[in-house]
């Protein structure tokens, strides 16, 4: 009799196994959807947008600082000027609002840790940036040197975002409670490499626009 029981719950066993994993795969397939259109996520690529139009030209120097671990208090005001901040206050305001949006996404869509910066910057290209409530820098309708521009800058912000979003939880953390102050946010979560990237993106979208229009 248990020769013939051990085929039937084996057969059970892995039938249930199988309906929790094509679940799992239903379940990540709505959180997909829902992550392009959260308002979360949407805040976090508008702030960027902001920081991006409005940062200036980090130099070599800025890049080295952003990497470091404490900053002295004229290294920490050097910093938050170059990247466009009026003020430290508001260098370090930015930094806390950041952390604190992706920890939140991140806790929402737990689906996020495995995924690699390549699939988070997929799923960015699919929500919706003519929706966006953003301050985007006016570009002449109908040009079609603009018109490549916006979405250079467009993929510029979403690689940004997506290494933002693809930092560790932990520090994101630590960003968190510091505030961000002395960088401390982009030196545990991605030293200066995301601002790095950003800076020649921009670059080439700059130069490549100034191409365009020659």
């Amino acid at each position: 009799m248990k020769n013939k029981l051990f085929p039937i719950v084996a057969a059970i066993l892995l039938l249930l196994a199988c309906q929790k994993e094509e679940n799992a795969e239903i379940n990540q397939a709505s959180s997909i959807q829902e992550f392009k259109t959260d308002e979360l996520v949407q805040e976090l690529i508008s702030n960027n947008e902001y920081f991006i139009n409005n940062m200036g030209s980090p130099n070599e120097e800025s890049i080295q600082l952003l990497k470091k671990s404490n900053l002295s208090d004229n290294e920490q005001i050097q910093l938050s000027n170059v990247l466009g901040f009026k003020s430290l206050s508001d260098y370090n305001q930015f930094l806390k609002n950041q952390s604190e949006l992706a920890n939140a996404i991140k806790k929402k869509y737990f689906f996020l840790e495995r995924f690699s910066q390549n699939d988070i910057q997929n799923l960015l290209k699919e929500v919706n940036f003519d929706n966006l409530n953003s301050n985007k820098k006016s570009l002449m309708l109908g040009s079609r040197c603009a018109e490549k521009l916006k979405n250079c800058s467009r993929l510029s912000n979403i690689v940004y975002t997506a290494e933002i979003l693809g930092c560790t939880a932990t520090a994101m953390g630590v960003g968190a409670l510091t505030g961000g102050i002395g960088g401390v946010f982009f030196q545990l979560a991605c030293g200066g490499t995301a601002i790095e990237h950003l800076q020649a993106m921009r670059t080439e979208c700059q130069l490549d626009y100034e191409d365009c229009i020659q």
